[in-house]
C-alpha cells in the first residue's frame, strides 16, 4: 500500500504536503445517462439554428429535460419538472432547418428522475511533517574525563555532536542545550532552575543554531558532580514551557552522558519517578538516553535502562566504545525517532485508510514510499502509522525529505 507525501518546505517551518481524496458530492459537469421524466414542452415557433437545447441530460444533480427547442419569437412550453439528484432525462428532437435558417422548433425532452450523481469528487487536504524540538542535557561532570575512543568521553562526544549538528539532513531540526552541572555555579547544581534556563536556548540548526552550539562547547571542559533529580526536574520543566508556548512541535529532552547521579537526590526511585512524572503530564514530556558508559560496570548499565524506562524510551542507546563515530550513529536512530513525524488529515471525517493511498517524495524524481505495519518492518522508501491521523517515515526517506529543503510530499486517496 502506498502513500504520496508533498512537503513544501523543510527547514524552520515543517513543510506542507497534499493530501488528495476522493468521495461523493455535487459536481459539474458529470451526468448520469439513464433517468425518465417529466412531459416535454410544446413546440416552439420558428428555431435558429434547428437544434434543440431540450432533452439535455441532469446537470450536477438536477436534470436539465424538458425545456422546449429555442425558436422563433416562441420557445416551446416547458417541460416536466427535473427530477432530484440524478439521473437526466432523454433528449429532445431538434428543431428541423438548417444553421442560420428558421426551423420549426424542437419538442422538448422529458425531464429525468431523481437519483444520485454517479461520480467521484477529489478533495485537496494538507499534510504536514511535524516540527522536533529537543533540549540537550549533555554531562560535563568530572567523569567525562575518563579514556574513551581517541580522546576522552566529553571530546568523543563534543566531536559527535558538532559533526551530527553539521549534517544537512539535521538542519531542519531545534535544538537548545544546557551542560550538567551549570558552567557558572557549581554552588546550585542542585537547584533546578539552573537548568530552566539554557545558556542556549532553542533555534534552528541550519539557521545559525549549530555554529552558536558549536562555539559554547568548545572551550567547556569536565568538571563537577553528577546532580540527576536537578538537572532532569529543570530540563522537563522547561521543554514543558517550549511545548506549551509550541503545540504543535515535538518536544523532547535528551540525555547525552554517563552514570551514575552522584549529587542532590541519587535515589534512583525517585528520580525515576521525576521522569515518569514528565512523561504523564500534559504536556508530556520524554528523555531519551545515550549513555556514554566505559568498562561495562553493570549498574551503570542498570541505571540508563531505568532513565529510559521511566521515561518511555526504552532502550537507551549505549554506544560501545562511546567513541564520536558511534555517538553519531545513536544522534541518527534519535533523529530518526524524533524528527521523522507526519500528521494526516481526515477524509469525510475519518482517518485515511492506509490500504487505499499512495505516498510520494518529489525531490528532483518522485519516489514512491510504500506503507508498512510498523518501524521494525521498515526497509527501503517506507512509512508506518503510529496511529490512525499520525504517520512516520522510515530512515531512509526521512533523510531524502530532511536533506532537500524543496522535497515535496503528496498523499492521494484512490476512489473506491
Amino acid at each position: 500500500m502506498r502513500v504520496a507525501l508533498g512537503m513544501l518546505g523543510i527547514g524552520v517551518v515543517a513543510g506542507s504536503a497534499l493530501f488528495v481524496a476522493c468521495g461523493g458530492g455535487d459536481t459539474e459537469n458529470l451526468f448520469n445517462p439513464t433517468g425518465t421524466g417529466g412531459t416535454a414542452g410544446s413546440t416552439g415557433g420558428s428555431g435558429q439554428g434547428g437544434s434543440a437545447e431540450g432533452g439535455s441530460s441532469g446537470q450536477g444533480g438536477s436534470a436539465k429535460g424538458g425545456a422546449s427547442g429555442q425558436g422563433g419569437t416562441a420557445q416551446g412550453g416547458a417541460g416536466g419538472n427535473a427530477g432530484g439528484a440524478g439521473t437526466g432525462g432523454t433528449a429532445g428532437t431538434g428543431g428541423v432547418g438548417g444553421a442560420s435558417g428558421g426551423g420549426s422548433g424542437g419538442s422538448g425532452g422529458t425531464a429525468g428522475t431523481g437519483g444520485g450523481v454517479d461520480a467521484c469528487a477529489v478533495q485537496s487536504l494538507p499534510v504536514a511533517r511535524v516540527d522536533s524540538e529537543t533540549y540537550l542535557v549533555f554531562d560535563r561532570s568530572g567523569s567525562m574525563s575518563d579514556g574513551a575512543g581517541s580522546g576522552t568521553k566529553w571530546t568523543e562526544l563534543r566531536t559527535a555532536l558538532n559533526a551530527f549538528f553539521a549534517e544537512p539532513e539535521s538542519a531542519p531540526l531545534i535544538f537548545g542545550v544546557t551542560p550538567m552541572p551549570p558552567v557558572d555555579n557549581n554552588t546550585n547544581q542542585c537547584d533546578p532552575m539552573m537548568y530552566e534556563k539554557p545558556p542556549v536556548i532553542p533555534g534552528v540548526l541550519g539557521q545559525g543554531k549549530s555554529t552558536e552550539i558549536a562555539t559554547y562547547l568548545q572551550p567547556l571542559n569536565p568538571d563537577g558532580t553528577s546532580p540527576w533529580s536537578a538537572a532532569f526536574t529543570g530540563a522537563i520543566e522547561f521543554a514543558k514551557s517550549r511545548a506549551t508556548a509550541n503545540p504543535d512541535r515535538n518536544v523532547t529532552v535528551l540525555l547525552a552522558g554517563d552514570a551514575p547521579a552522584t549529587d542532590c537526590d541519587v535515589a534512583m526511585a525517585n528520580i525515576q519517578a521525576i521522569l515518569a512524572a514528565g512523561q504523564s503530564g500534559t504536556p508530556s514530556i520524554r528523555m531519551y538516553v545515550i549513555g556514554l558508559l566505559v568498562g561495562g560496570v553493570a549498574q551503570d548499565v542498570t541505571d540508563m535502562n531505568s532513565l529510559a524506562s521511566a521515561s518511555g524510551t526504552y532502550p537507551p542507546w549505549l554506544p560501545n566504545p562511546p567513541a564520536s563515530s558511534n555517538i553519531v550513529s545513536a544522534l541518527h536512530e534519535y533523529r530518526d525517532r524524533v524528527a521523522c513525524d507526519v500528521t494526516l488529515p481526515l477524509v469525510q471525517g475519518a482517518p485515511p485508510d492506509p490500504a487505499k493511498t499512495t505516498f510520494e517524495v518529489q525531490s528532483g524524481a518522485s519516489t514512491v514510499v510504500s506503507h508498512v505495519a510498523d518501524a521494525a518492518s521498515c526497509a527501503g522508501n517506507a512509512w508506518y502509522n503510529i496511529d490512525p491521523l499520525r504517520g512516520r517515515l522510515c530512515p531512509q526517506v526521512c533523510k531524502t525529505v530532511l536533506a532537500s529543503p524543496s522535497a515535496k510530499m503528496v498523499i492521494k486517496t484512490s476512489c473506491p
